[in-house]
């Protein structure tokens, strides 16, 4: 049986997951007009990069380059040289995969969420939710052997330095709300 956190914020993991596929689905269509406006050329849409230039600029195009790796299928019966295109379409099976990675760590995320609630605000005899933190900010009214509280917390999606999306959820004790 759930903890009264659990019981309170977990109803929310869905919306969550959703949220991230949306995301994913978003980022595919994304790739797939980059893609189309490059006439399908993978060298020109998402180059691996060479040369000279800093460990940042070098991160971000590897990113860009496995995105569009991680999506595509390079044509048949081409021969592809560093000089030359590499044509490539948009691959529904690993659209889909990368729609279902994107469910799976969101899920993740979520269930660390809670954990990490849990690990904040220790043993609660209640627990009730106001907002919907997924689409803006939500409040956790809490009973606890030492009082009430109220914790605040609001969904950002960040992306670090590399270029990877992820979900952070900063979560603040509201002092004098309980």
């Amino acid at each position: 049986m759930a903890n009264p956190i659990e019981a309170a914020v977990l109803p929310l993991k869905a919306a969550a997951v959703e949220r991230a596929a949306d995301h994913a689905r978003k980022t595919i269509n994304h790739v797939t007009a980059e893609l189309a406006a490059c006439g399908n050329d993978l060298h020109v849409a998402a180059p691996y990069p060479s040369g000279n230039m800093g460990k940042h600029e070098y991160m971000v195009k590897v990113a860009r380059y496995r995105l569009f790796e991680n999506l595509t299928t390079w044509r048949e019966h081409q021969s592809v040289g560093m000089n030359t295109p590499c044509y490539a379409d948009i691959d529904p099976e690993k659209c889909g995969k990368f729609i279902e990675a994107a469910r799976k760590d969101a899920a993740e995320q979520y269930d660390l969420f809670v954990a990490k609630l849990n690990q904040k605000i220790g043993v609660a005899t209640t627990a009730r939710l106001e907002g919907n933190h997924v689409w803006s900010c939500s409040f956790l009214y809490v009973t606890t052997p030492f009082g009430n509280q109220c914790w605040k917390t609001q969904q950002i999606i960040n992306q670090s330095k590399y270029g990877k999306l992820f979900s952070q959820f900063p979560t603040r004790k509201v002092k004098g709300k309980a």
